[in-house]
């Protein structure tokens, strides 16, 4: 009778190793799934809230825009992000004015920049494949801004069907581009 229980137990032993190890791998199988699934929970979570993100970006062109408002400008359009994706972690924004009869905007700008702490000095043009502004300042501190005369200026909105369509403007008009990027959120 010995020799059958002993015989028992070593059987069971043999079937309980493979369950024991169908087990932890079951359960590991089952454990990152559940990460996967939190992760993915994340990711979409914020690919919906993403756009109802506030934008420090926009605040700052704020006093830009009411000095070109002032001057009797219009905005035609605007884009941006508050840096909240998975794409893109640097908030910004952009807006384009129509200012006519803009003779002084450039003064009125600059000294609106300085009133918001910014130290402006001449830039280059940002793209070189596209038109030249008339001029072009800006700082390190994330601002640019330039201004279009007698050129068509491609308007590169949040409007996507329209996305880079150029705009015509000529005599004393001007279009004014006003770019603000702040840091990004991501640590160095």
């Amino acid at each position: 009778m010995g020799d059958q229980q002993f015989y028992g137990r070593d059987r069971n032993t043999e079937w309980r190793r493979p369950l024991i190890v169908a087990s932890i791998v079951v359960g590991s199988v089952l454990a990152l799934g559940m990460v996967a699934v939190v992760v993915f929970a994340v990711v979409v979570a914020v690919g919906i809230f993403h756009p109802f993100a506030s934008n420090a970006a926009e605040a700052r062109i704020k006093p830009f825009d009411a000095a070109l408002v002032e001057a009797g400008g219009t905005e035609l359009c605007s884009n941006g992000d508050a840096g909240y994706g998975w794409d893109n972690a640097v908030p910004w924004s952009t807006a384009y004015y129509l200012v006519p009869e803009s003779v002084a905007v450039s003064d009125d700008l600059r000294r609106t920049a300085a009133d918001q702490g910014y130290t402006v000095t001449p830039m280059g043009p940002e793209d070189p494949e596209g038109p030249a502004p008339a001029e072009s300042f800006g700082s390190g501190e994330g601002l640019r801004i330039s201004i279009y005369r007698n050129a068509d200026v491609p308007l590169y909105c949040s409007d996507v069907a329209h996305y880079g369509d150029p705009h015509h403007v000529e005599g004393n008009d001007a279009i004014v581009e006003v770019s603000v990027s702040l840091p990004s959120r991501l640590p160095d």
